[in-house]
């Protein structure tokens, strides 16, 4: 395992093991990005290869299965390339470059197509019919909703890879010219799927499914990265992510908290609509509530067929108009809800529970004071420790 703490010179990059947390720090220009990356969390980085594969393994047992989906995977990365910004190209063959002289599986993929494969995981997964990634809530409150006026977040990230929670990683990027940001993803992983920025924009990507997904298109994490290091307010996020084109059907959660405002895209290849929200209370799970993805007949089955609607409705219950303002321990106890709606207790891992046990990241994030509140788990359980934007 990795050691307490490594640094990698103190201006490029350090880890360093808080409770069960790890917090990545990375400065300078993307390559230095990516090879510090690599050098600094080699170890942890092993560990989860060998457990993607080994999961591979036992959820796919017929080999032949598993050559199919393997050489799909790699048919639909093809174009992937010529939609990652070149930045972000450049991190990752950064990246890959110092992790290959390591890499225990080199010999399956050669490494930088690997981890271009990683980080459009996220996308493929949601592509798939039983997908996994169908399970998270966001809710945010701000303005008279919360008790400090400041704008709070709740987000739970759910999937079903334990070793994404017990070495989970908050991810500091300072990158020369961009704005500063946090992350809570996993050793590896460049992009974004949950993160706040030092101009107090926070992003979260919910799976969803309407339409039929496309072979081209940015990855979502590449699509939220951009967001926290351009935006600088909620109409320039939207912006941003409305002009990347996408391969699959999501929902994104965004934040201002220099404003309190919240808005949510609820988008398909083909299709987008936005609901904003002034200072108040809003939250979304894994459906989409505007025409026309609304009437979708995959959004429609999402709702009869997952747990999208139980946890929308619990939400609803601990979230109305009328309830006391909320700070940052009562968030934290909307995260960690495990009863259905009506108040009816669900037995521990029910998938219907906002907390289903499933969490790989349990964030409150007070985005005003620009500070994340992360667990250290398992799961939902732990400590919330406080990360700020800037070291």
């Amino acid at each position: 395992m990795p050691v307490a703490a490594r640094a990698s010179g103190p201006s490029t990059g350090r880890l360093e093991r808080r409770g069960t947390i790890w917090e990545l720090t990375l400065r300078g220009d993307a390559a230095t990005l990516g090879s510090r990356h690599a050098e600094l969390a080699r170890d942890l980085m092993h560990a989860i290869d060998f457990d993607l594969d080994r999961s591979f393994r036992a959820r796919i047992p017929n080999p032949a299965a598993r050559w199919l989906i393997f050489n799909l995977v790699r048919a639909r990365a093809h174009a992937l390339p010529r939609f990652i910004p070149a930045e972000r190209q450049r991190e990752l063959a950064a990246e890959a470059q110092t992790y290959a002289r390591s890499d225990p599986l080199a010999s399956t993929l050669p490494t930088y197509h690997r981890l271009l494969i990683y980080h459009a995981l996220y996308d493929f997964a949601l592509g798939f019919e039983k997908s996994p990634l169908l399970g998270c809530s966001v809710f945010g409150v701000s303005g008279p909703s919360s008790q400090s006026g400041h704008l709070l977040i709740g987000r739970n990230f759910d999937l079903e890879q334990d070793r994404f929670d017990r070495d989970k990683v908050v991810l500091r990027v300072l990158e020369d010219g961009q704005i500063p940001y946090l992350s809570v993803a996993w050793a590896g992983m460049t992009g974004v799927v949950t993160g706040l920025s030092q101009a107090g924009i926070f992003v979260a990507v919910n799976g969803g499914r309407a339409g039929a997904p496309r072979s081209e298109g940015v990855p979502l994490p590449f699509i939220l990265r951009a967001i926290l290091q351009q935006a600088r307010s909620i109409d320039q996020a939207i912006e941003i992510a409305e002009r990347m084109p996408v391969m699959v059907s999501h929902i994104l959660f965004l934040g201002d908290g220099s404003t309190g405002e919240m808005a949510v895209l609820e988008r398909s290849p083909t299709e987008v609509t936005v609901r904003r929200q002034r200072p108040g209370t809003f939250y979304v799970t894994n459906h989409f509530l505007d025409a026309p993805l609304r009437d979708d007949p995959r959004n429609q089955d999402i709702q009869r067929s997952s747990t999208t609607l139980a946890r929308y409705m619990r939400l609803r219950e601990l979230l109305p108009p009328s309830a006391r303002p909320l700070d940052v321990a009562h968030a934290v106890a909307v995260l960690r809800d495990r009863n259905a709606a009506g108040g009816l207790a669900l037995a521990r891992g029910d998938r219907r529970a906002i907390d289903a046990g499933i969490a790989t990241h349990s964030v409150v994030a007070d985005a005003t004071a620009r500070v994340l509140y992360v667990a250290e788990g398992p799961h939902t359980e732990g400590r919330y420790l406080a990360f700020t934007v800037l070291p």
